[in-house]
């Protein structure tokens, strides 16, 4: 290979090099992303668990099944 030939097999390497550094940092930003999602989801879930439990919790007790409806 000449001197050419080996500089411009270079400039393409680094390239390729800058351009794969570019997507790292994309991917990176959409992985901080996806993470903080992530978690603030994490963190709605079990809320939402919460209220079920608390739900079912006061279903628990039901009312006496011969009690009349307060209708009657």
């Amino acid at each position: 290979m000449t001197t050419a030939q080996y500089e411009e097999r270079l400039r393409r390497l680094e390239e390729v090099a800058t351009h794969q550094d570019h997507l790292l940092q994309q991917l990176n930003e959409v992985i901080v992303l996806l993470r903080k999602e992530h978690d603030d989801l994490k963190v709605r879930l079990v809320r939402q668990l919460e209220r079920l439990e608390t739900t079912i919790e006061s279903n628990a007790n039901p009312l006496d099944p011969n009690e009349r409806p307060p209708h009657y």
